[in-house]
Parts: C-alpha cells; structure tokens; sequence
C-alpha cells in the first residue's frame, strides 16, 4: 500500500511517470536537450521519446501513441492544442563557393536552373518547398535530387551537388563554421513556428502537463542560435 501511494504522489507532484513524447526529425537539433534539461527536474520519469518525419510524427498524435508531440505546422485534418516555441526560420543554402553566394536580393526567378536538394515526400520541409518553389516554371524531375535527412542533405550541399531549402536550425553550426551559406533569395527566410502539440480529447497525466509547461516557459531557450 505504501508504495502505491508514494507512486501515486510522485505522478502527482510531476516528478515521475511516464512520458511518450514524439517529435520530427528537425527537432533533434533542440529537443534532446529540452527533454534533459525537464528530466533534471524530474529524475524519476520513464521516458520514450520517437522521431520522425511530419507525416509519422502527426500519425502517432493521430493514433494516441504519444501524448505530446514536438512539430512545425500540426497537419489540418487533426484537432489539437497547440502551443508556440519559438520561430522555426527556413533558408536557402548553398556550398560557400557557389555563384550566388555574396548577391543580395536575387529574384526567385534565377533558382530555376538550379539543382535542388530536398527531403522525401510526407515531411515538413518537402512540403515548403513545394509551396515555395511552385510557381517557378521547371518540372520538379528536371530539378531535384531526393534525399533521406537533413544530414545527408547538408553533407550533398557542401559537396556542391545543389542547393537546399532547409530548416536554419539544422544549419546553424555549418553556417557560422562557414561550410554552408545561405543565399539571400526574395521571399526568404519564411518563418514558420515550433509548436508543442496534443490531442485536445485526451487528458494529459501530471508529468506530461509539466512538460507542457516546461515547453511553453522554457522551451524557446533550447533552439539554436543563429549566425
């Protein structure tokens, strides 16, 4: 009976429990350490945390796997609750010895004959993309080169196999090691926001309404910083 009770305090109190967290791949450039950083605080938690694209991410929320998720846009057809982070700025990279890099204002116009890099469909930054680069007049086969994760896509531009629009968090080392540059392209950086999502039906435990907390008061603390 004891331990019954000091567990059922410990959830109560928020500093154990159990907490499925799941986020898109982007994220790791901040989260792991968020999660550190609230583990701190509550050293008894049991954790399971899952990345994923957008699409896998948003279907775990959707099926009630997780209670929480970490995100860029929550997809349209979900009803969640939603709480901003902070900004998640998108920008055009390039090998620092690529012909642009140096031009300031370059219409959106001149990418047209470029090679672009970008990431399989269902994920976040795929679907910028599309959006961004829809009305330039070229087929997507004439211009791009699919790849698995921002990871191999930062190692191919700085390869100079193409450019990239990609998440300025995930870049944020590169550029200011001056290994990648960002291209000073009209429309951009197109500023999305990082949210912390959860089903509005679903009640959360004590632990992960401390971890909705956390996020909201501390969470902007944990995003890279930006040359």
């Amino acid at each position: 009976v004891t331990d019954f009770a000091d567990a059922v305090e410990t959830v109560r109190k928020g500093t154990g429990g159990r907490l499925s967290v799941a986020a898109i791949s982007t994220a790791k450039y901040f989260a792991p350490r968020m999660i550190v950083a609230f583990k701190e605080l509550h050293p008894g938690l049991e954790l399971r945390f899952l990345i994923g694209n957008r699409a896998e991410t948003m279907a775990l929320l959707r099926d009630y796997d997780v209670d929480i998720a970490l995100t860029g846009r929550p997809a349209a057809n979900l009803p969640v609750e939603r709480i901003a982070i902070g900004p998640h700025p998108y920008v055009m990279i390039a090998p620092p010895f690529h012909r642009f890099v140096g031009r300031t204002a370059i219409p959106k116009s001149d990418l047209a004959g470029e090679t672009f890099l970008f990431r399989e469909e269902g994920s976040g930054s795929r679907t910028l993309f599309d959006y961004y680069i829809g009305d330039i007049p070229v087929r997507l086969a004439q211009i791009g080169i699919e790849l698995g994760s921002n990871e191999t896509i930062k190692q191919a531009v700085m390869a100079g196999l193409g450019i990239a629009l990609i998440s300025a968090h995930t870049v944020a080392v590169e550029v200011a090691d001056g290994r990648l540059a960002c291209l000073d392209v009209a429309g951009l950086p197109i500023i999305r926001q990082w949210y912390l999502a959860y089903r509005p039906e679903r009640e959360l435990s004590s632990v992960a309404l401390a971890f909705r907390d956390f996020v909201r008061d501390r969470g902007a603390e944990f995003l890279p910083k930006l040359p």
